[in-house]
């Protein structure tokens, strides 16, 4: 056969019964060819469609722009935030933006009042999230038993056996001072081992840490004075308010819903946000800053202007947001190929029971049956595509990637279930010699 008789079959078999016929004679090369552009298309469908849908999402959000402008725009305290190099740096409009600044209207009852509208939250902490450490509390419990980590350091090696330890991050930042390392170093050159010893050593000028060096002393500190927490932290060398924030107000509850869904964090690398749009819909957004370029939040004094480049700015902000939101997609893509497959294989044995029935040897076949309806991928692909694309403009995320599963497999069944049926009709007309039913 010639390529364009091929190209006939790969393109054609959807919508010509002829072509689809031909499976049998042909190899699983054009089959595995069309999944994998399906797979292309449904991704670009789900990808393409939910980058293009934010500024619909947006305009109908009127409680979360509500928020965002009186934070940035209109209120008697407005807010701005400068990105440069992919870092933040925050302050009041027209004053200095520095990398230190802190709002957070989960804890602090002033910045509430300033800056929490319609039930949104707002963090800004520009502070530099690797060294930014949390105040946390460690303690270990045996029964009704409860110590801290001092104590606890205290016990001999026989009575430290049945403790767990707890770490619990809190809302505080922890402050790193002359007296506080001088603290650490202390412990470290009389209490810790050689390796401890002489890594601090390193560290120090005339005996005495330069604030240069509070940072790593700390961190030192923390990797030999809390063994049991060295894995505690996945982002810093030691727990971080970077973390805290995340797992306060980002994680799911037991229930499965997440603990805050209305809240915009900006860190000094990363953002992130969650908010409603007017019927309802969650939309959540996270981007690191560095692929915003630099950029400054708003610029004008006030007005529609104001307004304008905020909304600019969280357009920007989900356009940034594609690297992350790709890798997401392609995890999901992966279980979309298994669900694809298994129905696949089930609609190869629903047609092996159709032909079994009816004798039809055209649908017998198993091995048949999987190359018929594998030529039905491509057009079915690109029917998901069309379908997630448009259902973005109208429903979340997680629902146009569970809506749109569905269309996939019921159009790729209903398709191979036609082929099913007008192959057997076939049969009944021009039933094949009995050698071929054998």
């Amino acid at each position: 056969m010639s390529f364009v008789d091929w190209l006939k079959y790969f393109f054609g078999s959807f919508f010509a019964h002829r072509y689809a016929a031909e499976s049998e004679e042909r190899g699983f090369g054009g089959v595995l060819l069309g999944l994998l552009l399906a797979m292309a298309m449904i991704f670009a469908g789900l990808f393409g469609g939910s980058v293009a849908s934010f500024p619909s999402y947006y305009g109908k959000s009127e409680e979360y722009t509500a928020f965002l402008y009186n934070a940035f725009t209109d209120g008697a305290d407005r807010l701005n935030i400068e990105v440069k190099d992919g870092a933040a740096y925050a302050g009041l409009f027209g004053g200095e933006l520095t990398d230190g600044f802190v709002v957070n209207t989960f804890e602090n009852e002033a910045d509430r009042q300033k800056y929490s509208v319609n039930g949104y939250d707002l963090i800004i902490d520009t502070r530099n999230s690797k060294t930014n450490y949390n105040d946390f509390k460690c303690e270990h419990k045996k029964g009704d038993i409860t110590l801290s980590h001092e104590e606890y350091l205290t016990l001999p090696e026989a009575d430290k056996k049945g403790y767990v330890v707890y770490m619990d991050y809190t809302p505080n930042a922890l402050v790193l001072d002359a007296e506080k390392v001088a603290g650490y170093v202390q412990w470290l050159l009389t209490k810790g081992n050689a390796e401890a010893k002489k890594e601090c050593e390193a560290l120090l000028t005339d005996g005495v840490a330069p604030e240069s060096n509070y940072n790593a002393v700390y961190e030192l500190y923390f990797k030999h004075y809390y063994p049991e927490l060295t894995r505690a932290e996945s982002y810093g060398k030691a727990p971080t308010m970077r973390t805290y924030y995340l797992n306060t107000y980002m994680q799911a509850g037991a229930d499965g819903k997440l603990k805050s869904e209305k809240y915009l964090i900006v860190l000094s690398d990363i953002a992130f946000t969650y908010f409603y749009s007017n019927d309802g819909y969650l939309r959540g957004i996270s981007s690191f800053l560095s692929s915003l370029g630099d950029v400054s939040l708003t610029s004008s004094q006030s007005g529609e202007a104001a307004r304008a480049e905020v909304d600019g700015f969280f357009v920007s902000f989900n356009n940034a947001s594609a690297g992350m939101l790709s890798v997401n997609y392609l995890i999901n893509l992966l279980m979309i190929l298994l669900y694809s497959s298994i129905a696949w294989v089930v609609i190869a044995l629903i047609g092996c029971g159709v032909g079994i029935m009816s004798k039809c040897p055209a649908v017998k076949s198993f091995i048949n049956n999987l190359k018929s309806s594998g030529s039905f991928f491509l057009i079915s692909g690109l029917l998901a595509f069309a379908f997630d694309f448009g259902m973005s403009f109208a429903f979340t995320g997680a629902q146009v990637y569970y809506y749109g599963l569905l269309f996939f497999i019921g159009v790729l069944g209903l398709r191979s279930l036609l082929h099913f049926i007008v192959s057997v009709r076939r049969y009944k007309k021009n039933p094949a010699p009995a050698e071929e039913q054998e």
